[in-house]
């Protein structure tokens, strides 16, 4: 009877070996929504702009018009190129406490509510905030309808090569890792490269953006082997019967 019990042994010591990763655990998602755009929940910052100071933003609720209901109205008034960062704000992941990111999806409805130009459309991408730091996403929508129109890249996920840096980070990356710093989720829209004025409102609704993890393994780990605790009790509680016939 010796021989199943050391096997049993040799098991926790395996686990108690294994590395954190996805070999230790199931992904997991996480999803955080918004649809009725309150503004005391968002913030709206000039994150980088080629001449500073000409550049200048604002974030709108409206009630009715969505698609339904409620949505955000982001303008801008610019004479070069910029960028504008659009946070939720009291959302943070902490990949520390929360998990490693394995990547991000996104989704939204947009559409233009006004637009002067030369150009006639918006980009829209999906946003992060680390460290102090903007980084968006290569994904981008470039939005040219007044009718609403599905931004998602659900299929598409989002690793932390897939994200830029805005202005002095543009040769970092976020770290997605358990040592990584806690994340902020947004969008970002801008004047690309274009060094003619524009003056735009961009309509956002159903906005979302979903988190896939990996959850702490210690968790998995700390299960199964009080799982084997009890089953080592068990198995030194049970009388010893003779082997002799």
């Amino acid at each position: 009877m010796k021989q199943p019990v050391a096997a049993l042994i040799a098991v926790l010591i395996s686990l108690g070996m294994l590395q954190p990763g996805r070999a230790a655990t199931a992904n997991s998602s996480l999803s955080l929504a918004d649809d009725t755009f309150d503004p005391a929940n968002w913030s709206i910052t000039i994150a980088w702009e080629l001449y500073p100071g000409t550049s200048s933003a604002a974030f709108r609720n409206y009630l009715g018009g969505g698609n339904p209901g409620a949505f955000a109205g982001v303008s801008l008034h610019s004479t070069a190129p910029n960028a504008v960062a659009v946070i939720r704000q009291g959302w943070i992941y902490d990949p520390a406490t929360q998990g490693e990111i394995l990547s991000i999806s996104s989704s939204a409805d947009l559409r233009l509510v006004r637009y002067s130009g030369l150009d006639g459309f918006v980009p829209y991408r999906p946003l992060i905030l680390q460290n102090g730091n903007f980084f968006y996403s290569i994904w981008a929508m470039g939005v040219t309808s007044l009718s609403w129109t599905p931004y998602a890249f659900d299929n598409n996920l989002i690793t932390s090569d897939r994200f830029i840096g805005v202005g002095n980070a543009s040769s970092l990356r976020p770290d997605f890792s358990a040592n990584g710093a806690p994340i902020q989720f947004g969008f970002m829209v801008d004047h690309g490269t274009r060094l003619t004025p524009v003056e735009f409102e961009l309509g956002v609704d159903n906005w979302r953006m979903t988190i896939t993890a990996v959850p702490e393994p210690q968790s998995a780990t700390i299960a199964l082997v009080t799982l084997a605790a009890f089953v080592l009790r068990d198995r030194f509680r049970r009388p010893v019967q003779s082997e002799s016939a």
